[in-house]
């Protein structure tokens, strides 16, 4: 119904994977993690140009933190390259994630680096098109610390 409603209107339209899970509930999945997760946005592709949307009004969430253990985040999030090879927009939603709590304690501070760190790798090395972030700062400055790696990138 979305994909015709979408192309009623020619919007975009972002689409997030939860596997029918949410921050509390995980549920168990058949296949690998990042396996699922490319299936379940490959039939979504397939369904939306079935009613003629094009791949770039598309946009793919992956939903760390809906339906997927820290373990399943950490995976996604090395793999966002093998979302990308769907010609999709990638939108990426990490801030403040209580996967990073596990690792780098509670505070928000400390969340916020742990997001700026993953938002600027997953911009400059996976080409993520869109972070949703809360310290907006701190993540413009680990993007612009990183991108000057390209300047000296062979």
């Amino acid at each position: 119904e979305m994909a015709r409603i979408v192309k009623k209107y020619n919007a975009g339209w972002v689409v997030m994977h939860t596997g029918g899970g949410n921050a509390d509930n995980v549920p168990e999945y058949e296949k690998d993690i990042v396996e699922e997760v490319v299936c379940f946005f490959r039939d979504v592709q397939n369904n939306s140009r079935k009613h003629g949307l094009l791949d770039n009004q598309i946009m793919l969430d992956i939903g760390v933190g809906f339906g997927k253990t820290t373990e399943q985040n950490f995976a996604l999030i090395a793999n966002l390259d093998m979302f990308k090879e769907l010609n999709c927009k990638l939108m990426l939603g990490v801030s403040r994630k209580s996967m990073f709590a596990e690792i780098v304690g509670d505070n928000l501070s400390e969340r916020d680096d742990a997001t700026a760190v993953i938002s600027a790798i997953s911009a400059y090395l996976k080409n993520v098109d869109i972070l949703r972030v809360h310290d907006v700062k701190k993540t413009f400055n680990a993007i612009k610390i990183s991108s000057n790696l390209k300047k000296w990138t062979k």
